[in-house]
């Protein structure tokens, strides 16, 4: 789908929505699905592995259990590797992500 198609159509509020299709974490899908009044869409602007998206999502999920943060279970998932830190988080202001040196920085929209 066309980032302008999933704009129109969307309507999650309150919603984290976790993507692994291939690079589906590029800005324009990150906007469009913030659109749609979710709290969090989360997804990796390249495309990863199929055992790199699974690793993502079990650290995230662990992460989120323990801590109740999403931020803190986004950036503890990004971290691990490099086909991790391609997960980038977008909110409704921005997207964070982490750099190859493993920093994490925000990116206004």
């Amino acid at each position: 789908m066309l980032p302008e198609t999933i704009g129109r159509a969307i309507n999650l509020p309150g919603t984290v929505v976790i993507n692994t299709a291939c690079s589906a974490g590029v800005e324009e899908a990150g906007k469009a699905f913030m659109q749609g009044n979710l709290k969090a869409y989360i997804a990796a602007d390249i495309d990863v592995s199929g055992e790199a998206a699974a690793l993502f999502i079990m650290h995230f999920f662990h992460r989120l259990i323990k801590t109740e943060s999403l931020e803190e279970a986004w950036q503890h998932a990004a971290a691990y590797d490099e086909e991790s830190r391609a997960y980038r988080l977008y909110v409704q202001d921005g997207f964070y992500q982490l750099t190859p040196e493993g920093q994490c920085s925000k990116t206004a929209y």
